[in-house]
């Protein structure tokens, strides 16, 4: 995973060391960053809902602060993986 403003020197690079673009490597990201669709090299990411991963992450701690017993618990928050231009996707 990288940066998007890395992913064209990544391509780049790989290139020069003669291998081809998506097909050799995949370059993703992470959190779906604007300029992840904006850049020349459109970076494949995994899409996230930062705000409600923090609220949920939260809670627990905020009944923790209130004086409640808190048990260990196994949270699963959704994620998209969004194919773009860095990754060459076969089914």
């Amino acid at each position: 995973m990288c940066e998007p403003q890395h992913r064209c020197r990544i391509h780049e690079s790989a290139r020069m060391h003669g291998l081809s673009g998506t097909q050799d490597i995949a370059v993703t990201g992470f959190d779906d960053s604007p300029i992840a669709m904006m850049a020349r090299c459109k970076l494949a990411t995994v899409r996230q809902n930062s705000t409600k991963h923090g609220t949920v992450l939260a809670e627990p701690l905020r009944r923790q602060l209130a004086g409640e017993a808190i048990g260990k618990e196994i949270v699963q928050l959704p994620t998209e993986v969004i194919i773009r231009g860095s990754t060459e996707f076969v089914p």
